[in-house]
């Protein structure tokens, strides 16, 4: 790959991104998986962000993580899913601790 080519579109901006992903490996019309395989894991790894990929196993399980999930280790949150997903991951946020600055997090 041509890496001039790649740092010339990024400019100013923030490359290595850490980014969590949530899959719904039954979301999407079950093809949120493959989907992320084939188009959006490739644009990760060329931006090389470091990806820390997690499928949901069972309903209310993105809450869960997202309750749990550390903000300061990450730049970005990903959901991969139908529109369920977002919608878990939004709630899990909101039943943190520090709900307010988790919900506005970012960079």
């Amino acid at each position: 790959m041509g890496w001039a080519l790649v740092d010339s579109a990024y400019g100013q901006a923030q490359r290595k991104k850490r980014i969590k992903v949530l899959i719904n490996p039954f979301g999407g019309l079950d093809r949120a998986v493959k989907q992320y395989s084939k188009e959006i894991e490739p644009v990760f790894a060329a931006a090389r962000c470091e990806v820390d990929a997690q499928r949901a196993t069972h309903p209310g399980h993105a809450i869960e993580i997202t309750e749990n999930l550390d903000i300061d280790a990450y730049d970005v949150m990903v959901s991969c899913s139908g529109d369920g997903l977002p919608y878990e991951c939004i709630n899990g946020l909101a039943k943190k601790l520090n709900a307010a600055e988790a919900l506005r997090h970012g960079r």
